[in-house]
């Protein structure tokens, strides 16, 4: 009895010390260094918590009743209801597939946090145990899985070798950005670029190799294609070629989420390795926390959002992209001169610029105004922006006959002080297009450029006040005046208001760009011209629904980009699909669909 009763008080402590060392012990510690891709959830319990509370608020789990405990149903329809530390992280990770002789599908590890592994184990009754492998059947799975004792966690792989013998290996590392959002987020996939790029390069090198012959080989055969091979050549090149820096200059990849009470947070990152071409670029990045929508006016606004750039990095990647394709454009035929004029118009312009403030307005009255409406405060060498802008649009005329476009359906017309402004002077650069008449859908075209681009055809106007350069497209006198009023000001009353305040709360507030995108204005839009078009569908959404919004940033050798999504819009916006997909089934505009 006495030795039964120390037998007990030493399993308890066993188990004890066990849970001890899960709630402090790192998944990633119990990873191979070898992993090729690696997805974590963080804390099972807090995580599925949040993903139930999310699909209740969007209604998700009316539908799929799986949802409301996302965490239990998988315990349950894998049958591991028993051991298992809920508290604890858990890591499914791809290896390389040669450690599961070669079989894709069979080169996992799944690392699953316990409390009591013989309570685990317990799970399966006809579990087969050999030495310190068991072999399970996983869920209603026919195949069979493997299953070994990791410390604080259960190692499972359908591939017995895997968990048969713990490598010595344990404990991958990631850089030090990677490594924070694998900590901070609820989920997270990470790609191992370290293990993955010489595996992958090869791959790469042989489809510019394939991409090319194919090329070469379609070409040949029509003279007037021929010789532009070399120009195709450089295209693909350029574009195997950037795949493959990136292969061989990046350290980690990775996307995760978070998940709050107010919203998703999704977040794509780049850890480079600081010598490589990408590195040396993102060190010379300055993330400010500037407001990027000063010189926007207040209004409803398909998109807007702001940026800052660094002139001398953005030429660079300029050249380094496009002008080996340019330049052997040229050489290929000399009427492509006017590609090499827009490219240096492209490259004045961008050269010029240090920060810019754009918006897309939502038309006020659609059908007799631009469905496009833009609006762009440009902050750097204002006037060499201008003649930057003006050398491309101007060159366009004859960029567009080099591609066969005949001159008389497209031309561009540059108009000096065509218009003044609150005191600003702008230039016009309008752009007619003449649809051919003996081409049957020539009037449904017409009809849509008159659509997109209003009455008074595709026109942009540019001005000079204080420093900056003011663009604006489709706008109205009334619109254009309170636009410009707001640039010469520098007035900002969009970060003011609190949607947006919300939004840009959840992002980070030392950036290289933001961005915002009101869906509930880009839905009104569509359904005000569906109305037009004899579509009426009778959905209103609540006034004052928060944007999606997006951060892009960089700090060191990593890129970042963050899109958050408030929940209250995606509620709103399933609740007024739901309303529209009664209304197609017959419901009527009132009928029980989650109607607002």
């Amino acid at each position: 009895m006495r030795r039964t009763r120390l037998t007990a008080a030493a399993t308890s402590m066993v188990v004890l010390l066990a849970w001890t060392t899960c709630a402090i012990a790192d998944v990633l510690e119990q990873v191979p260094s070898d992993a090729l891709v690696v997805f974590k959830v963080n804390n099972l319990k807090s995580t599925s918590a949040k993903v139930s509370k999310l699909a209740q608020d969007l209604g998700v789990a009316a539908f799929a009743p799986q949802m409301a405990d996302p965490l239990g149903f998988v315990q349950q329809q894998a049958k591991m209801t028993n051991g298992v530390n809920t508290e604890g992280d858990m890591a499914f990770v791809y290896l390389d597939p040669a450690q599961a002789g070669g079989d894709n599908d069979k080169s996992m590890l799944i690392l699953i946090p316990v409390t009591d592994y013989q309570a685990f184990i317990g799970n399966w009754p006809d579990a087969q145990t050999d030495g310190a492998v068991s072999e399970v059947k996983m869920g209603n799975s026919p195949d069979s899985g493997f299953v070994s004792n990791w410390g604080s966690y259960a190692a499972l792989s359908p591939t017995r070798d895997i968990v048969a013998n713990k490598p010595g290996n344990l404990g991958i590392k990631f850089p030090a950005a990677t490594s924070k959002e694998l900590t901070s987020k609820d989920a997270i996939l990470v790609a191992n670029f370290k293990q993955l790029g010489p595996k992958l390069r090869p791959h790469v090198q042989q489809g510019r190799e394939q991409a090319i012959t194919e090329l070469e080989q379609n070409m040949a055969n029509d003279p007037e294609a021929a010789k532009f091979v070399p120009v195709a050549r450089a295209a693909v090149g350029q574009f195997f070629n950037m795949a493959d820096a990136f292969l061989a200059g990046t350290d980690a990849g990775a996307i995760g989420l978070s998940f709050t009470g107010e919203g998703i947070l999704a977040t794509v990152i780049a850890d480079f390795k600081p010598d490589s071409y990408a590195g040396q670029l993102s060190a010379q990045a300055k993330n400010t926390a500037d407001n990027k929508l000063a010189g926007l006016p207040v209004g409803k606004y398909m998109f807007f959002g702001g940026s800052t750039s660094d002139p001398q990095t953005a030429t660079r990647v300029l050249d380094d992209l496009f002008q080996p394709i340019v330049t052997e454009l040229v050489a290929a035929d000399p009427k492509f001169k006017a590609a090499q004029d827009y490219y240096d118009g492209l490259k004045m312009y961008m050269s010029s610029t240090t920060s810019s403030s754009i918006g897309v307005m939502a038309p006020t009255a659609p059908g007799a105004e631009a469905m496009f409406q833009m609006f762009n405060v440009q902050r750097g060498n204002a006037e060499q922006m201008r003649e930057g802008y003006k050398k491309m649009m101007t060159s366009q005329e004859q960029l567009m006959q080099a591609l066969g476009v005949p001159a008389e359906q497209f031309k561009v017309t540059y108009t000096a002080n065509a218009k003044t402004v609150e005191g600003v002077a702008f230039d016009a650069l309008k752009t007619d297009f003449t649809v051919d008449p003996n081409d049957p859908s020539s009037g449904q075209a017409k009809m849509f450029m008159d659509m997109f681009y209003g009455p008074g055809g595709a026109t942009v106007y540019l001005g000079v006040a204080d420093g900056k350069m003011i663009q604006a497209m489709g706008l109205s006198d009334e619109k254009l005046t309170q636009s410009v009023a707001a640039a010469k000001g520098n007035l900002a009353p969009l970060s003011d208001l609190p949607t947006v305040k919300t939004v840009t709360a959840n992002l980070p507030k030392n950036n290289l760009a933001l961005f915002y995108v009101p869906v509930d204005e880009i839905v009104n839009t569509g359904l005000a011209y569906a109305k037009q078009f004899g579509f009426p569908v009778q959905v209103q959404l609540p006034p004052d629904l928060p944007p999606i919004g997006a951060s892009f940033a960089i700090e060191g050798s990593e890129m970042r980009f963050d899109v958050y999504v408030p929940s209250q819009l995606v509620q709103s916006l399933v609740a007024a699909g739901l309303q529209a997909a009664n209304q197609f089934r017959g419901g009527g505009p009132g009928g029980g669909g989650g109607g607002l």
